[in-house]
């Protein structure tokens, strides 16, 4: 049951929760062909996935803020060290992984675009 409790208090915040800076702009915007799905696991009880199709080349960050409340600790809004009010602990060690596609990602979230079906996984972890 708490599962189940802590899922749908996620999924509230993934549909009513956006980054600030771009509060005003829907996921409904970037709907297009290019299926997206976005997988974001806090640990092995807490995982939220967002299925939809995007518009080609769309960068993922807009998609990303579109659909979750994602914070960040440097002011080029590049490191990601909150998703959906799950802050990465520095004390503790933790950062926001990702991966694209099964694989961990070269390059940070700034510098990728939906150009193909994508699998993007955000996994809390330390190192």
């Amino acid at each position: 049951m708490q599962k189940i409790m802590m899922t749908v208090a996620i999924l509230l915040l993934i549909f009513s929760c956006n980054n600030e800076k771009n509060n005003d702009v829907s996921l409904e915007a970037f709907r297009g062909d290019i299926p997206l799905e976005i997988h974001i696991v806090a640990d092995s009880t807490h995982e939220v996935v967002v299925k939809t199709s995007v518009i080609h080349g769309i960068p993922l960050q807009k998609v990303m803020q579109a659909v979750v409340q994602i914070g960040y600790n440097d002011p080029a809004n590049s490191f990601v060290n909150s998703i959906v009010g799950v802050t990465a602990d520095a004390a503790e060690k933790e950062f926001w992984f990702l991966e694209i596609n099964g694989k961990a990602s070269q390059v940070g979230l700034t510098q990728i675009s939906v150009e193909d079906s994508m699998q993007v996984v955000w996994r809390l972890k330390n190192y």
